[in-house]
């Protein structure tokens, strides 16, 4: 992920700590706008995929290992906002930028968001 990040995706920019805001929302921009949505709200039908042999529903995966793969294979990640804010840490973790997910609740309704700490 660091070697794809700092000699793929921003391979003509000079990077600094300081950017880490354009880094932030240039990362979570790129994985957003792959998002091939499979949601998990009861209201819609639940899509599934097959993960490392098993069947599961298509969002909420978590699953770094198979989503990197996947997003290299395929340029794009699957899932629901869960997806985006773990690829989103994950990626920015592997370049030295502290992050976590954490959700925004509202009923009945949520939504994951990366925070950074500063």
């Amino acid at each position: 992920m660091r070697s794809f990040l700092l000699y793929e995706k921003f391979h003509n920019e000079k990077l600094s700590i300081s950017d880490h805001e354009m880094i932030t929302n240039d990362i979570d921009i790129m994985l957003s706008s792959s998002l091939e949505y499979h949601g998990d709200n009861y209201s819609a039908e639940i899509e599934y995929i097959e993960v490392d042999g098993k069947i599961t529903s298509g969002s909420g995966l978590s699953n770094l290992d198979w989503h990197w793969d996947y997003y290299k294979k395929n340029d794009h990640i699957i899932g629901c906002c869960r997806d985006v804010a773990c690829m989103d840490t994950f990626f920015l973790k592997s370049i030295n930028i502290p992050s976590t997910k954490v959700t925004v609740q509202w009923e009945p309704f949520g939504h994951q968001i990366v925070v950074l700490y500063d």
